[in-house]
C-alpha cells in the first residue's frame, strides 16, 4: 500500500528540515530562509490509494510555539491559520492521509518545572505557549478528512533541546537542580490541557513522550502510568510514546503505538542508489532493530522522524546547524533525495510490511 505513493511522494513532498520541534530532538534549531507554499488546485493533486484507518501517511508539521516575530516570504505569521492553511493544502494533495501537529512543553532544565515563557534578554520569541490557530487548524485539517497526530516534545524552554538524560551529547546534559518530580508534575498538568482539546477535535492518536531516554524505564513507571491515565481519562484516541531504534523503553507497554525515531540513517547513507542503500549496514541494523521491537513489544508501529532533506545528505544540514555554512549556501539534489525517500518505500514493501503500520515524514514548515 506504501509503495503505490513511493513515486508521487518522491517526486511531491516538500521536506524542509532543521527547522520546527523534530529539531529539538537532535539539537538547537536554525531558522530558515522562508518558502512560498504555492496554491494548490484539485487537478493536479495525487488519487490516494485506499488503506485501513489503523494504517498512517504522515507528515510532521511544525507547531512548536507562538512567534509573534516570524514570518513567511509573503507576510503572513508563520503559525496564523492563513499561513499553515496552504500547507495543510499541499500536505494533503502529495499524497499524505495523516498530519503530525508537533509542538513543544517548555521546560525549564534548572527546575524540571513548565516555563511558557523565556526570560532571557534578547530572545527572539519568548512566548513558549502553542500557536493561538493551533486547534482551529487541527479542525481544518479533520474536516478535509486528514487523521490528525498531537505530538508535544518535553524540552528545553531556551533552545529546544529535548529533555533527554539518556542522551550522551553534552547539549542534552541537565544540570543537579534538574527535578523528575517536577517534571513529571509539567506533563501531567501540560498534557492534560492538550488531551482534553485533543479529544474535542477527534484526534486519532496522542503522544504521551518523545525521547525522554533515561526516564522512561521501570524505574519511572509509576510517574507514567498517573500520566497515561490522566490522559486517558480526558482523551479516548491511541496513545503514543517515541524513542531511538536501539532503545528497549519501558513506556512502549503501556502505549498504543510504538513510534520510533528514524531521524537521518537514509541521510547519512553513503549510497546513492536504491539498491546500495537497502544494503547498507547502518538501514540493515536499523531493520534488525525494528524486528526486535516489534518481537518484545508486540504493537503497531510508526516509523517516525524520517529525515530525508533536499540535498539528500545529513553532513549538509550538519554544517548550517553547527555555524559552518549559511543555510542559502545548500543546494538542493532532489534526485538523491529521491532516490533515498524511494528506498525507504522499498525497505518497508521488502522487509517490514507486516511490522510498519505508518511513516513518519520530517518535516513541513510554514
Amino acid at each position: 500500500m506504501f509503495k503505490q505513493l513511493r513515486n508521487t511522494i518522491s517526486l511531491s513532498t516538500l521536506l524542509i528540515l532543521g527547522c520546527g520541534g523534530g529539531g529539538g530532538v537532535i539539537g538547537p534549531v536554525t531558522t530558515p530562509v522562508p518558502t512560498v507554499i504555492p496554491p494548490v488546485t484539485t487537478s493536479s493533486c495525487v488519487v490516494k490509494p485506499a488503506i485501513g484507518s489503523d494504517k498512517y501517511r504522515s507528515a510532521i508539521l511544525d507547531m512548536r510555539f507562538e512567534q509573534p516575530n516570524d514570518f513567511t516570504a509573503d507576510g503572513k505569521l508563520v503559525n496564523s491559520y492563513e499561513a499553515v492553511v496552504p500547507v495543510l493544502n499541499k500536505i494533503d494533495c502529495v499524497g499524505f492521509d495523516t498530519v503530525v501537529f508537533q509542538t513543544n512543553i517548555p521546560i525549564d532544565v534548572d527546575t524540571g518545572k513548565l516555563e511558557l515563557y523565556d526570560s532571557r534578554s534578547g530572545a527572539f520569541n519568548p512566548n513558549k505557549n502553542i500557536p493561538k490557530d493551533f486547534w482551529r487548524l487541527v479542525d481544518y485539517a479533520k474536516n478535509k478528512g486528514l487523521k490528525v497526530f498531537v505530538k508535544a516534545i518535553p524540552v528545553n524552554h531556551t533552545n529546544d533541546v529535548v529533555i533527554c538524560p539518556g542522551c550522551t551529547r553534552t547539549e542534552f546534559v541537565l544540570p543537579p537542580t534538574f527535578s523528575t518530580d517536577n517534571f513529571f508534575n509539567a506533563l501531567f498538568s501540560y498534557e492534560t490541557t492538550l488531551a482534553r482539546e485533543a479529544e474535542k477535535y477527534k484526534v486519532d492518536g496522542f503522544y504521551v513522550g518523545v525521547m525522554n531516554l533515561g526516564i522512561d524505564t521501570a524505574q519511572y513507571d509509576a510517574e507514567w502510568d498517573r500520566i497515561i491515565a490522566q490522559v486517558k481519562s480526558v482523551y479516548k484516541g491511541k496513545l503514543i510514546y517515541e524513542a531511538c531504534n536501539q532503545c528497549t523503553a519501558n513506556v512502549w507497554r503501556k502505549v498504543d503505538i510504538v513510534a520510533i525515531h528514524t531521524s537521518n540513517v537514509f541521510e547519512m547513507a553513503p549510497s546513492e542508489t536504491i539498491a546500495g542503500l537497502l544494503t547498507d549496514t547502518s538501514i540493515l541494523n536499523l531493520v534488525g532493530d525494528v524486528q526486535r521491537i516489534a518481537t518484545l513489544y508486540q504493537k503497531p508501529i510508526l516509523l517516525d522522524t524520517i529525515n530525508i532533506g533536499t540535498t539528500g545528505k545529513s553532513t549538509d544540514l550538519g554544517a548550517v546547524i553547527s555555524g559552518g555554512l549559511p543555510y542559502t549556501s545548500l543546494q538542493p539534489n532532489y534526485a538523491l533525495q529521491a532516490i533515498k525517500i524511494s528506498s525507504v518505500f522499498e525497505l518497508l514493501g521488502t522487509k517490514l510490511s507486516n511490522r510498519v503500520v505508518g511513516l513518519q515524514w520530517s518535516e513541513y514548515m510554514p
